[in-house]
């Protein structure tokens, strides 16, 4: 398994093959990979960290050095001076000077004296001038090295205090976003309690709803079964009606003696279908139609049939 490199976390130790290490469940262990590592900010303070301690090891080096040089620098100044005491010493003993009383010789010994002196002290400058410029180039060197120290310093410090700033930042930013989930979960719970409520009052009413019509449909049944009822006694009374009708209409319809004539039941259905498609129909009217549909019927018993029943006596 590759491990990602690109996100905070820093890897230190990595493992692609973690599953084919071996073990209990090699081969069947569901991790693929292992990282172990440190995250950015960590990671950039390791690395600011180890180049103080680099730059720090190097100006302590470069004082050794100039430790060392100045030794080296207080011992040949020392041997010089043991040199040219001894040489001077030496100048002084017999074996090193001529034992002829001539003094040109002494002229000459004086005479080669001064030129090793001479060329002592020049060998003596040019090593001092040397030593000099190693100093020179030591003391540049510890001041490039403190000059980086402090700026690397300078540039560790401005990026912690942009990590800071931008800590600061992100911790507003979280207190901000927990503020505004604090409220949302405020809301929410103010809404779930709301809608609580109103389920409650949902249910209740609900509950009152189905008391009312179970009430309801009772009534209707009671109401059914008194219609029922009506529908009974209203045929019961239109069938008296209708015996009643009859009665009249023979009553009026008797003979001179008495003798009981009943009206033509097909003339009177007749009558009634004429006056539902036509209720202005007139008697004289409606004596024609029966005339020529060939019903034997008299004008005394048309209009006996439209008092009866439309209640007209024209």
């Amino acid at each position: 398994m590759k491990i990602p490199v690109h996100l905070k976390h820093k890897p230190v130790i990595v493992s692609e093959a973690y599953d084919t290490i071996g073990g209990r469940k090699s081969v069947r262990a569901a991790a693929k990979g292992l990282s172990l590592g440190i995250a950015a900010l960590l990671f950039l303070l390791l690395i600011s960290g180890t180049m103080l301690i680099a730059a720090s090891v190097r100006l302590q080096n470069v004082t050794d050095g100039l430790a060392v040089l100045d030794k080296k620098l207080l011992d040949t100044l020392a041997a010089n001076a043991s040199a040219d005491a001894y040489k001077a010493d030496a100048y002084k003993a017999d074996f090193m000077t001529d034992s002829t009383d001539d003094p040109g010789s002494d002229a000459s010994s004086a005479a080669g004296s001064g030129e090793q002196e001479v060329l002592i002290g020049t060998v003596d400058s040019a090593r001092l001038d040397y030593l000099e410029g190693q100093i020179l180039q030591l003391a540049s060197a510890q001041e490039a090295l403190e000059a980086e120290g402090l700026k690397a310093v300078a540039s560790l410090k401005e990026q912690l205090t942009a990590q800071q700033e931008q800590l600061e930042i992100r911790q507003n930013e979280l207190d901000t976003l927990h503020g505004g989930l604090k409220a949302l979960q405020d809301r929410l719970e103010a809404s779930a309690r709301k809608y609580d409520t109103l389920i409650n009052d949902l249910y209740d009413q609900n509950e009152t709803l189905k008391g009312d019509i179970a009430a309801v449909a009772r009534q209707n049944a009671a109401l059914q079964a008194e219609i029922e009822k009506m529908k009974a006694q209203n045929l019961t009374v239109s069938q008296d009606l209708e015996k009643l009708r009859r009665a009249v209409l023979t009553f009026h319809n008797m003979g001179l003696f008495g003798t009981i004539r009943t009206i033509n039941r097909e003339g009177i259905l007749r009558i009634l279908d004429l006056k539902e498609e036509k209720p202005y129909m007139t008697q004289e009217e409606a004596a024609e139609i029966l005339k020529r549909e060939g019903f034997t019927i008299s004008t005394y018993e048309i209009f006996l049939i439209y008092g009866a029943y439309f209640n007209e006596f024209k």
